[in-house]
């Protein structure tokens, strides 16, 4: 579980973030470091995201869903599941 701002590393599949202390930004690397295809799912293990949101950015000009600013969490234990294409983009398949 990560407790400070990060990049994600590439062999990554559930990524557990405590935004208890403040808000969080986790930091995608570029979309070809991850397979096409690959499933990361992002999870607010603090339940403190109502409060301290954990914004999920893409590198660069990629983007996630059309969005190049990121999506972020914010309902507390909340969720997303993003898959990379594996060239320049990341895609929402699930959001709790």
């Amino acid at each position: 579980t990560y407790t400070g701002s990060f990049t994600v590393p590439s062999a990554s599949y559930f990524v557990g973030i405590s935004s208890t202390g403040s808000v969080i930004t986790a930091s995608l690397d570029n979309a070809t470091q991850y397979q096409a295809g690959q499933t990361l799912i992002f999870k607010d293990t603090g339940g403190a995201a109502g409060t301290n949101n954990i914004l999920i950015k893409p590198s660069g000009s990629q983007t996630i869903d059309g969005a190049n600013g990121g999506v972020i969490i914010t309902n507390n234990s909340g969720s997303i599941t993003l898959v990379s294409n594996g060239s320049d983009k990341f895609y929402i398949v699930g959001i709790v």
